[in-house]
Order: structure tokens, then C-alpha cells, then sequence
């Protein structure tokens, strides 16, 4: 080996490691929603409305910032499974992986929602 090549192992513990950080975004992700959904549920009556759509813009960031990791992530992960594939035949397939993406832009969406109708409900 010249230094540039890798072999089968070292490809599957590059996989692994960028399937580790897409599902340790997921998480944060998931817990970041769950955590304006229940500020919104307790405190959202409370909050102005300048208050909420702050909030609301700023979850939009996170959500574009760690969209953009999530699919920067999955990228590198598509790298080194074709690139596993090209050394031996393919033997699973990541559908957990791509229904991330629906659930993160569904739940974002809801997040969002739930916490300008709750300012509204007032």
C-alpha cells in the first residue's frame, strides 16, 4: 500500500464514524425540538410576540445549520459505502438513514408551528 490506497476496514470504520455523527446530530436535533415544544406548551402564553418569532427564526437557524451537517454527514457516508460497494458486493441498505430526512424537515416544521400557534392561542 502507497499511502493513498485503504482498505475494506478502514473504509467500514470511516462509515461508521459518519453514521455515529449523523445519528449524534439526529439526537441533538431531536432534543433541541422536543425542548421548544414544551417551552412553547408551558411558557408560549407568556411570550410576546416579538419573543416567539424570535424564537422561531432562531430554531430555523439551528435547523439549516444542522440540516446542512446531517447532509454533509450522510455525503461522506454515501462516499465510503460506494466505495466499500466497489470492493465487495453491497449487503444492506440504509432506509433508516434516508427517513431521517422527512422526520427532520416534518418535525422541524411542527416545531415551528406548534410554537406560532401557541402565541396565537392567546
Amino acid at each position: 500500500m502507497d499511502g493513498q490506497e485503504i482498505d475494506q476496514q478502514g473504509l467500514h470504520e470511516l462509515l461508521f464514524i459518519s453514521i455515529e455523527h449523523i445519528d449524534t446530530a439526529f439526537n441533538y436535533w431531536v432534543s433541541v425540538t422536543f425542548a421548544l415544544i414544551i417551552a412553547a406548551h408551558f411558557v408560549g402564553r407568556n411570550l410576546k410576540p416579538r419573543e416567539t418569532y424570535t424564537l422561531a427564526v432562531l430554531y430555523a437557524g439551528f435547523c439549516i445549520v444542522y440540516a446542512g451537517r446531517i447532509v454533509f454527514s450522510g455525503l461522506m457516508a454515501s462516499r465510503y459505502t460506494d466505495a466499500i460497494n466497489a470492493l465487495a458486493p453491497p449487503d444492506y441498505m440504509n432506509l433508516l438513514g434516508m427517513m431521517r430526512y422527512p422526520v427532520f424537515l416534518l418535525g422541524s416544521f411542527a416545531a415551528v408551528y406548534f410554537l406560532v400557534q401557541t402565541e396565537k392561542e392567546e
